[in-house]
């Protein structure tokens, strides 16, 4: 598609001061028997015409021609069309080797290639940019679960995390908290750590627990030993410093796991002035 844009506003800015020319204004080309012509054009070639294919062989690649003369004393004209320009060569009988063009770069101006180039990607990327925004967005809403979490009465004193939501994606899990400051003191909140610890013992099938948060009692009972550490790939909050009595949502995003099968994770926020700040989920 964006080729298409690109080439569209480019045919119409070449329309808009398109020129009839004459013979003597048309470039020539010296070309040899037994011998190959290249014309590079700096940008990718649409269309090539040759009047005489008997006479000449002519061959287009991404932004290059070449050309063979197979007959002596055989002259003819080529058209080319390029992502922005319609451009014309005479071609004069094949003749002597020391004279002959081996290459023409034939660029396009540079003001003019980077103005058609450069409205062509901005209107383009702010297209792309509104419709994966609201892909995304949509995807996001329609593909999200809550987490469940056991029903518990928050301590008068502490910062507190509860997990909301996740999302997945083909390669990445994404986790919706909130954090509750009930301490008295402001709590700094920074990208967790987070690790998978492994369960030596599994008095609840996990697979059952999905998409839960666990309570400190349950995630005791699996008697988990540390596990490797997951590295964070992106990490948000509303606010960085949560003051007493306040409370925020952030969104988390991690490596998903390779299979489809859950696993526990713990998310390690740092400590308040009594206790870790932690919160244990399958998902």
């Amino acid at each position: 598609m964006k080729a298409l844009i690109t080439v569209g506003l480019a045919f119409a800015s070449v329309a808009s001061t398109a020129q009839t020319l004459n013979f003597n204004q048309i470039p020539h080309i010296q070309t040899a028997l037994n011998h190959l012509t290249v014309i590079e054009f700096g940008e990718p070639v649409v269309k090539v015409e040759i009047a005489d294919r008997v006479a000449f062989e002519v061959e287009r690649y991404d932004d290059e021609v070449s050309l063979t003369p197979l007959k002596s004393d055989v002259s003819t004209n080529l058209f080319i069309w390029t992502s922005t320009r319609e451009i014309s060569y005479e071609i004069d009988p094949a003749g002597d080797v020391a004279k002959m063009t081996v290459l023409l770069r034939d660029a396009p101006p540079q003001k003019q290639h980077a103005a058609v180039a450069n409205a062509g990607s901005t209107e383009l990327s702010n297209e792309q940019i509104q419709k994966a925004s609201a892909l995304v967005l949509t995807q996001g809403l329609m593909g999200s679960r809550n987490v469940t979490r056991e029903t518990r009465k928050l301590p008068n004193d502490g910062v507190f995390v509860e997990l909301e939501q996740v999302y997945r994606s083909d390669d990445r899990l994404y986790i919706r908290y909130s954090i509750t400051n009930l301490s008295k003191a402001p709590f700094r909140i920074t990208a967790p750590d987070i690790s998978q610890p492994e369960p030596t013992q599994e008095p609840v099938s996990i697979l059952s627990l999905r998409d839960h948060q666990l309570s400190v009692q349950t995630f005791s009972s699996f008697k988990a030993k540390p596990g490797s550490t997951i590295p964070v790939a992106t990490s948000e909050s509303q606010d960085k410093d949560l003051a007493p009595g306040r409370k925020t949502i952030g969104v988390i995003s991690i490596r998903g796991s390779q299979s489809n099968l859950p696993h526990i994770y713990q998310l390690h926020f740092g400590n308040d002035q009594n206790h870790p700040v932690t919160a244990e989920a399958v998902l």
